[in-house]
């Protein structure tokens, strides 16, 4: 077969050349659709990874991280009930004070006045005894009792037979209040 050939080489040229632009723009459209679909396709997955991330790190956060309401509250407990330790270690029965120093008191012996300190650990007794025996009674039983510790009697109190006024200075031992009370 005989191929006949009527075109001028300068047109064959130009029609080289356009087959060749035809086939580069071909080529180009090919790697923009390329380009364009995986642009897509690595957006949406990025939209989907990031969601998915942001939903793992809400759930793990709220599984890792602490309760900061319940802490607050326990905390809050903890301090109330140092608060009330505090107050119960500074509690002092008057009434427990008052029972032990009455089965001190013999019949004729009469209190007048009674001051209890807490803070200075102390007590101050006014009255009055009838008889000498009695107030030396009263002195022996605080002498004795556990509770109160080293009374100061005054010594014109001791010397006087009857009706003696009395001020009684006394330690006051809360370790020992608190032991007989449990």
């Amino acid at each position: 077969m005989i191929t006949l050939n009527l075109i001028s080489p300068q047109y064959k040229k130009e029609l080289k050349l356009r087959e060749i632009c035809i086939i580069i723009k071909n080529i180009t459209l090919a790697i923009l659709i390329f380009t364009t679909v995986s642009s897509l396709i690595l957006f949406s997955a990025q939209t989907i990874l990031t969601h998915n991330y942001s939903k793992v790190v809400q759930e793990t956060t709220l599984v890792s991280k602490p309760l900061p309401q319940p802490q607050r509250e326990i905390k809050d407990l903890n301090e109330q009930l140092k608060t009330i330790q505090k107050i119960q270690e500074q509690y002092v029965s008057f009434s427990e004070i008052l029972f032990y120093l009455s089965k001190s008191i013999p019949q004729g012996v009469i209190i007048n006045s009674l001051e209890i300190d807490r803070v200075s650990k102390t007590v101050n007794i006014k009255g009055k005894a009838g008889l000498r025996e009695d107030f030396l009674n009263f002195k022996e039983n605080l002498t004795s009792s556990k509770i109160f510790t080293d009374p100061e009697f005054p010594i014109s109190s001791i010397l006087e037979k009857e009706n003696i006024t009395f001020d009684i200075k006394t330690g006051l031992n809360l370790e020992a209040l608190n032991q007989l009370n449990k």
